[in-house]
């Protein structure tokens, strides 16, 4: 129930900001950054010491980067062998 209080508040917040204008139509921008570059970075280091490592978290990141390596010698291999046609 707050999380729905919560969306409506931030939802009244921005029609009153743009009802008065008090923020700019190019304010969304600052508030993009600022969620990026502040709050998610701060999000991350609260949560950071909360989190459990275990071998059930390791597994995922290791085949993600598996993955990756292969597709990189495969992408690899063919440039190198099948003679890739630059454009």
């Amino acid at each position: 129930m707050e999380n729905i209080l919560l969306i409506l508040f931030a939802l009244f917040l921005g029609y009153m900001l743009n009802r008065l204008n008090i923020m700019q139509r190019d304010g969304s921008i600052a508030l993009n950054k600022f969620v990026l570059y502040v709050s998610y970075p701060a999000i991350v280091l609260l949560q950071t010491p909360k989190i459990s490592f275990s071998l059930e978290l390791m597994i995922p990141a290791i085949v993600a980067w598996t993955v990756m390596t292969l597709s990189a010698f495969l992408i690899l291999f063919y440039q190198r062998f099948l003679i890739l046609v630059k454009r």
